[in-house]
């Protein structure tokens, strides 16, 4: 359960490590300017609930002043997802979970969503990235 550097809080989390006793650090899926992507096990009393896609945000883009300005569109579809209209919309977009600052790390801003394994593809198979669909629905 070591980290490495260069992820969020310029670290990267090792598999196996769990993060405020709730996400279980399964790998990493990617990293960009605003943090790192894991793929985690979002548990409740230590028992696994669901994959999500955790991403770690840089600790110098979230502050506790910014965040809500920073993390105003997860808690848009937050409040979206209470809204009865979002079983006829929700099928098209990424579930959030949970946002806000971990307790163990409470510099280290989160947010939880629902991990997308890939689309299924018309003609059979999966497709995993956006370049990969883009190529896929050519002319877009």
């Amino acid at each position: 359960m070591t980290e490495t550097k260069s992820g969020a809080l310029g670290m990267d989390l090792a598999e196996g490590k769990t993060l405020d006793g709730r996400f279980f650090i399964k790998r990493r899926l990617g990293a960009g300017n605003f943090g790192t992507v894991y793929l985690a096990e979002q548990r409740v009393f230590g028992l696994a609930l669901r994959p999500v896609a955790l991403k770690l945000l840089r600790g110098e883009m979230v502050t506790p002043e910014n965040a809500a300005e920073v993390l105003n569109d997860a808690v848009m579809l937050l409040q979206l997802q209470q809204e009865r209209s979002y079983a006829d919309i929700g099928r098209y977009m990424v579930s959030v979970f949970d946002a806000g600052f971990l307790h163990e790390r409470p510099e280290q801003a989160f947010v939880a969503m629902e991990y997308v394994d890939g689309y299924s593809a018309p003609g059979g198979g999966t497709i995993r990235t956006l370049h990969g669909l883009v190529r896929a629905f050519q002319p877009v």
